[in-house]
């Protein structure tokens, strides 16, 4: 896994509907060097997930730690570290 990259899922659509309503959440805790909010193509409604990287491997570990089942809107946020596909195959 990547120690900087979070996987972030049971996002609320109704308070996070575009990539910047998700780094407003993580940036009180460091700077993000990338994030990713998957969207429906057809119509930019969000899946409920998306990545956030931090450029600093501390601050992705405290986001996680500080963020981990707190409610965003209506939902309870579930983080892990992000993995590659590859990766996850191989242990599912």
């Amino acid at each position: 896994y990547d120690p900087c990259n979070l996987f972030v899922k049971n996002l609320d659509d109704a308070v996070i509907g575009n990539l910047e309503d998700l780094k407003k959440i993580f940036e009180p805790y460091g700077q993000i060097s990338s994030a990713f909010l998957a969207t429906y193509p057809d119509s930019n409604i969000t899946k409920g997930y998306g990545f956030v990287a931090f450029a600093k491997r501390e601050d992705a570990e405290n986001a996680k730690e500080k963020l981990q089942n707190s409610f965003v809107g209506k939902k309870r946020l579930f983080i892990s570290w992000a993995e590659r596909k590859e990766e996850r195959s191989k242990r599912l």
